[in-house]
């Protein structure tokens, strides 16, 4: 490019898509210029002011339309089935579509319209405004959410993988339009880099959904510390390391061997010992367990994983043993089956035989557990939930381990948060259990108070046992007395009637979002926007707040006008809002350049300063309320991130594409003059990057270990960090396009 073509003054003044130009133009003093250009920046702040009001309408809408939710059906383990609603749209889709579309609405509807008013032809203003308003968000909105945080706190993103996501992209957008105006094909855009530029942004939104649904530890896993996983081999265990690229390793985890064990292991026979040693641990382990778990039944034992690990055989042949059931209590006891002389004859030829052995497992152990015991008492469970709607629950006591004898049990009940005779009604007493009883209930009734999210609770205590029965001694001294089981106390749950909660919580969801934003009716609007509030809409409004909504009365009366939210589900009130914000928008266009060119300012010095800050100061307001009221700091910074890329995609990518493929058909070529545009996202991608790496700093240094807030010292001096930078990219811009500083993008 030639540097006289970079450093042209001035465009004239010319009518402007809607507004026509102040005659008359030449012959003008000073005096008059800047008389016109004070009535231009008064009308531009005023427009300002009513896109912001409109934005606020259009976000209502998407704030219904993402809110939708709609009812799946699921089943408990018991196949009971239930109701609950989900949100239709996926958050992170909804942020980066309509969200970003709803914040960044004006400058890439400037952006579109400026090619359709310039004839599809390159302007300054549009594509100005968008890195402009880029800087801005990123270099100052972001400094003053660190600052606002009280000092002390911190705010921390926490779906750091859909950041990168959105962050690498809005670094790739700003890469990638330097390459297009400066490498592909300079000062020309081709149609492919106009379309691919605008396909960019779907793919953004699905990489980042992808980051969201699938891949919520994205980065941990390889950032993180590599997964130990421990698997039991009887008396050993090997450990597994996986998760680096290192290969499997097995460490031996040895105790102290008995004496027995030292023998066996030095068995001549290393398949004989290998079993000897397994069955060895296989009788110990049953014992432990038994001792553990003295109320759970044998088939119940033999279903935990650690007996599972332990089996000696599964026969192919049964061999049948019969079992003398003896009256008296006595311990667990156990012999051998032993497999020997194994002959292999034909079928056909009963005088032919084939060589056949035993194997390792050649031997079975045989455990005869004695069920002449009083019983194990104990509840199935620790907690148990239970809907408020019950009326009546019936608590059952399981008895287990045998039978014997008639027991009685007795339980005692102790309020928690649920209190007896309010939520609840059963008395401390007692169970009798019959001789061969297994179980028995206790008889809870329910109060149902039709309290939403209902979560309060009881507990019942089984007291120790008294055996009326009890049998004289048996096998070295032992009677077999009933004992508690595990879960001698339980815990009682009372929670929401289901139906009740899914009646409540749909009628909710269809009037939150209205009820929030109050659009139900065309006459709640109108009386709304004429009656002054306060900053929380119950103080009344002081003297500035009076002065602010008087003064912009005619904007909240004219929108008004836009249908409620609750028509169609907010989709009436977005388009008619969107094509407000279009109207608006080309006039804000037209008084920016009138004014720029009325004192002899360039639009693309217009563009990053004045109007960039202007259609920016809504989501100012909004990220400030954000960092401050949010928990984290993915809607103060995430949402940056993310607008950034979109505007790119969006607002360059469809108004480029538009104009490029206008000017195939006709056989022409799009011009777009990097000059000052290729400079501005230059300086923007280095400025961008250094604050990337100030908020990595932040979050992994630990005196602060976050991205916002902290000690005031560090707060304090990020935020100036961030102002420093943005006010050297506005100078550098402006100097440039005025050819009194070298073009950094093009070295000119």
């Amino acid at each position: 490019m030639k540097l006289s073509e970079q450093c042209e003054p001035a465009k004239a003044c010319a009518p402007g898509l809607i507004l026509p130009i102040w005659e008359p133009q030449e012959g003008i003093s000073w005096a008059t210029r800047i008389f016109r250009a004070f009535i231009y920046l008064i009308a531009l702040l005023y427009l300002f002011l009513g896109v912001s009001i409109v934005a606020d309408r259009f976000m209502a809408a998407i704030e219904v339309i993402t809110s939708q939710e709609r009812e799946v059906k699921l089943r408990k383990p018991t196949g009971e089935p239930y109701v609950v609603l989900v949100r239709v749209w996926n958050e992170t889709v909804s942020n980066l579509t309509l969200m970003a579309l709803g914040s960044s609405a004006p400058e890439i509807l400037l952006s579109i319209i400026e090619i359709f008013g310039n004839n599809f032809e390159a302007g300054d203003l549009g594509p100005s405004t968008i890195v402009g308003s880029a800087a801005f968000n990123f270099f100052l909105i972001i400094a003053l959410c660190v600052v606002v945080i009280p000092n002390g706190e911190i705010r921390k993103i926490d779906r750091i993988d859909v950041f990168w996501i959105t962050a690498i992209w809005a670094t790739f957008a700003y890469v990638w339009l330097y390459l297009i105006l400066c490498v592909f094909s300079p000062d020309i855009v081709e149609v492919w880099e106009g379309v691919l530029t605008f396909l960019f942004f779907f793919f953004t939104v699905i990489s980042a959904y992808i980051a969201n649904r699938y891949a919520p530890t994205f980065g941990k896993r390889f950032l993180g510390p590599a997964t130990t996983t421990f698997t039991a081999r009887g008396p050993r265990a090997v450990m597994t390391r996986y998760g680096d690229g290192y290969p499997k390793d097995e460490v031996k985890l040895e105790g102290a061997a008995t004496d027995q064990e030292d023998a066996l292991l030095s068995h001549a026979d290393p398949d004989v010992a290998a079993f000897e040693e397994h069955k060895h641990h296989f009788w110990e382990v049953f014992k432990q367990l038994r001792a553990e778990h003295p109320d759970l039944t044998i088939q119940e034992l033999g279903q935990l994983k650690e007996v599972q690990k332990s089996i000696l055989i599964l026969f192919q042949k049964e061999i049948s043993i019969k079992i003398v059931d003896r009256p008296e209590y006595e311990d667990d006891e156990e012999f051998e089956v032993q497999l020997y002389q194994v002959k292999a004859i034909s079928a056909s030829n009963l005088s032919q035989e084939y060589p056949a052995s035993v194997g390792a497992s050649s031997s079975a152990t045989v455990i005869i557990v004695d069920d002449d015991h009083g019983g194990a008492f104990s509840f199935p469970s620790e907690v148990f939930k239970v809907p408020e709607n019950e009326i009546v629950y019936r608590l059952t006591v399981n008895r287990t381990r045998g039978a014997r004898g008639r027991v009685t049990i007795p339980y005692t009940v102790t309020e928690s948060r649920a209190k007896r005779g309010i939520d609840f009604n059963v008395q401390d007493g007692e169970l009798v259990f019959l001789d061969g009883q297994t179980s028995a209930e206790i008889r809870i009734e329910i109060v149902n108070d039709n309290q939403y999210e209902k979560n309060e609770d009881f507990y019942i205590e089984l007291g120790a046992p008294v055996w009326h029965t009890p049998a004289p001694p048996g096998e070295d001294g032992l009677d077999g007395t009933p004992v508690l089981g595990e879960h001698r106390r339980c815990k009682i749950l009372i929670i929401e009637d289901q139906q009740f909660k899914h009646f409540v919580d749909k009628l909710i969801a269809k009037t939150n979002v209205s009820i929030m934003i109050g659009t139900s009716s065309w006459k709640q609007q109108f009386m709304e926007a004429y009656s002054p509030v306060g900053l929380d809409e119950t103080d009344q409004p002081n003297l500035p707040q009076k002065i602010l909504h008087y003064v912009s009365l005619p904007w909240k009366l004219l929108f008004a006008c836009i249908p409620p939210t609750d028509y169609a589900h907010g989709w009436v009130c977005f388009f008619f809002a969107i094509v407000m914000i279009g109207v608006m928008t080309a006039i804000i266009g037209d008084v920016a350049s009138h004014f720029g060119c009325t004192i002899g300012l360039k639009d693309s010095v217009t563009a990053i300063s004045l109007v960039a800050v202007g259609t920016s100061v809504p989501d100012t307001f909004a990220s400030k309320i954000a960092a401050t009221q949010d928990k984290t700091a993915d809607s103060s910074i995430g949402n940056v991130t993310g607008s950034n890329a979109v505007n790119i995609f969006l607002g360059i990518g469809v108004a480029w594409a538009i104009a490029a493929i206008y000017h195939a058909w006709k056989g022409t070529v799009f011009v777009v003059k990097a000059g000052s545009l290729a400079s501005s996202v230059a300086l923007f991608l280095i400025g961008s990057i250094i604050c990337m790496v100030i908020l990595q700093f932040r979050r992994y240094y630990k005196p602060i270990g976050g991205e916002l807030g902290g000690p005031a010292g560090f707060k304090y001096a990020t935020g100036g960090i961030f102002l420093l930078i943005w006010i050297i990219y506005i100078a550098y811009c402006s100097l440039d396009a005025y050819c009194l500083l070298p073009n950094i993008a093009t070295g000119s």
